[in-house]
C-alpha cells in the first residue's frame, strides 16, 4: 500500500513538472507574442513618419516646379511685352 502511494506520489510530481513546463512554455509564447506586436506597431509608426516625410517633399517638389513655371511664363509673358 505504502509503495501504490509511493508511486502515485512519483507520478504526480512528474504531471506537476509536465504543467509547470508547459506553463512556462505558454508564458514563452505570450511574450514573445507581445514582443512581435510591439516590434509591429513601432515598424507601422515609423512607417508613417516616412510616409509623412516623402508626401511633404512631394509637395515641396510640386510647389517649386510650379514656382519654377510660372517664373518662365512670366519670363516669356515679358519678353513678348517688351520684345
Amino acid at each position: 500500500m505504502i509503495n501504490d502511494l509511493n508511486v502515485f506520489n512519483d507520478q504526480m510530481t512528474a504531471y506537476n513538472d509536465k504543467d509547470e513546463q508547459l506553463y512556462q512554455q505558454l508564458q514563452l509564447m505570450f511574450a514573445m507574442f507581445i514582443i512581435l506586436m510591439i516590434g509591429a506597431e513601432l515598424l507601422h509608426f515609423i512607417s508613417e513618419i516616412y510616409s509623412n516625410k516623402a508626401k511633404r517633399i512631394e509637395k515641396g517638389v510640386e510647389d517649386v516646379k510650379s514656382f519654377y513655371d510660372q517664373n518662365i511664363k512670366n519670363k516669356k509673358k515679358n519678353k513678348l511685352k517688351n520684345g
